[in-house]
Parts: structure tokens; C-alpha cells; sequence
């Protein structure tokens, strides 16, 4: 479907809703969802989140995490998390867009904001082993056909909670990180519909 990262970007651009304003408090954190190309294929990067965190622990993510006082803006926040988590300097991501927030069940606001990681190579990431337990490419065709797609029903809480869901190679993509999925490709698969 797309044969270039420029022709995603544009996609991207035209079809996602992209707020002017970001609202910062201390629910407040960012990830940035990172496409790169390999063999022509544009795939998005993924961590595992460790067994170690308090929150989210062994959950499929993009890198990120909660926003800090140091931080100018969730922006700021996003690139410093991926520097923290996976060794990916600023310099080396190309900055696409900001999306709107998507609410999580554990009381946290996420904001997402897309990139393209600059000459990607796997073995040069940097894993803070505290933070990633691993890393995936997915291939962007996983979120836009059907046979990827699931529904979980999960318990939490006290109440049972539904979440769109992806599964790849033996993983389930699912939560916040299956919500901004959606949110990124729903419009592209809706033009399409028209």
C-alpha cells in the first residue's frame, strides 16, 4: 500500500486530526510512534515494556513515558524517553505530527506523536535493560488488515474492559498501544472505504 515512508507521511498528514494545543498535568505523558523502512516495507518500531515497571509491566509499547518538570513540552518528553529507553537521539528521528490524547485505563493521558527514525539499524539500539525487555519492527500491513486484528476482554479493577487488539508472530499488541494504532491508520482504511 505504501511504497514510501514520504508517501505515508503525506497520508498521515492529510487524514489525522492534529490538536494545536496540548494540556499538560500529572496525568500527562507522550510516546512517539516511530516508522522506518526496511527492504521497502515501512514497518513501526516496539518495545516490551519490562517486568520491572510499576505500570504497563511486559506490555507491547512505543517508547515514552510521563511527562517531567524539566521537560519544555510532551514533545521534549517523547524524545528524551526514547534517548532513555531505546538510545535513539533526537537528531536522528524526523519529526511528522502530533495526534490527540488517547486516556488510559490506569489514569494516565498519553499523547502521541509520530516520527521517522533516520537510517535505522536494530543492532545499533541501546536497551535500557531496566525499562525494555525487547524490541520488534512490525510491518504496517499487520494494523491495516483484518486477519491481525482482535478484541480482548480483560478484567481490572473490579469491571471487565474490552480493548481492540493486534497480534504479531506470537505477540498481542493491545491497551493504550492498540488505541493509537487505530488512531493512526482507521482514517487511511476509511478513505479507502469512500
Amino acid at each position: 500500500m505504501f511504497t514510501s515512508m514520504e508517501k505515508l507521511k503525506t497520508e498521515l498528514s492529510k487524514k489525522i486530526d492534529q490538536p494545536k494545543d496540548e494540556i499538560i498535568d500529572k496525568s500527562s505523558s507522550s510516546v512517539m510512534v516511530l516508522f522506518h523502512n526496511q527492504k521497502n516495507t515501512p514497518e513501526v518500531l516496539m518495545i516490551k515494556r519490562s517486568k520491572n515497571l510499576k505500570n504497563h509491566s511486559g506490555e507491547w509499547a512505543f517508547p515514552g513515558g510521563k511527562f517531567e518538570f524539566s521537560d519544555n513540552n510532551l514533545m521534549e518528553t517523547a524524545f528524551r524517553e526514547v534517548t532513555e529507553e531505546i538510545g535513539i537521539d533526537k537528531s536522528s528521528i524526523k519529526y511528522w505530527l502530533r495526534m490527540k490524547p488517547v486516556n488510559t485505563f490506569t489514569g494516565f493521558t498519553i499523547w502521541p506523536f509520530l516520527g521517522m527514525i533516520n537510517k535505522f539499524t536494530k543492532d545499533k539500539l541501546q536497551l535500557n535493560k531496566y525499562e525494555v525487555s525487547d524490541v520488534m519492527s512490525i510491518p504496517i500491513e499487520v494494523f491495516l488488515e483484518n486477519k491481525y486484528k482482535r478484541e480482548i476482554t480483560f478484567y481490572e479493577n473490579n469491571n471487565f474492559r474490552k480493548s481492540d487488539a493486534f497480534t504479531y508472530k506470537g505477540k498481542i499488541i493491545w491497551g493504550a498501544s492498540a488505541k493509537i494504532i487505530t488512531n493512526i491508520f482507521n482514517p487511511i482504511l476509511e478513505g479507502e472505504k469512500k
